[in-house]
């Protein structure tokens, strides 16, 4: 009974750690960037949170056309700039990548949501600003390297 016990209060151990190491600690709320650097566009990329149906604790790299951005989890943001032009912002495991043509000092909002394929998690979408500016408030900054 003692070996029932301990292997049953590892077990719990272990998967609760599990669960705590996919929600590291995010950054600070939404806050729009104050400026654009001269000559380019930024562009915001977030998965609304904190509960999904599918998809919670799902972390990707996302890429923009051949450089990996940031690697986008649940309720986080992460904004970034852009020259001018066709960019593709895609992930590995998607076919719903979006091809956004950036314009010098604008802004753009993607939209990474949970798709109801099992071999998709999610899919990008552009949105328009104020329903993106709503929809973002919630999330946090998705630090640098995590």
């Amino acid at each position: 009974m003692k070996y029932i016990a301990k292997f049953f209060l590892f077990s719990i151990t272990g998967c609760l750690l599990t669960f705590l190491n996919g929600c590291q600690a995010l950054g600070p709320k939404y806050q729009r960037v104050d400026s654009i650097p001269e000559g380019k566009g930024v562009i915001y990329i977030y998965k609304r949170g904190p509960r999904a149906p599918k998809g919670i604790g799902a972390m990707y790299t996302v890429w923009a056309d051949d450089r990996p951005i940031v690697n986008l989890r649940q309720a986080g943001y992460f904004p970034f700039f852009l020259y001018p032009g066709k960019t593709r912002i895609w992930q590995k495991t998607s076919k719903g990548d979006v091809t956004l043509d950036v314009e010098a000092g604008k802004s753009y909002y993607i939209k990474a949501f949970v798709t109801m394929r099992w071999n998709n998690p999610d899919d990008f979408v552009i949105m328009d600003p104020a329903i993106a500016e709503k929809e973002i408030a919630k999330c946090r900054l998705i630090p640098i390297g995590k």
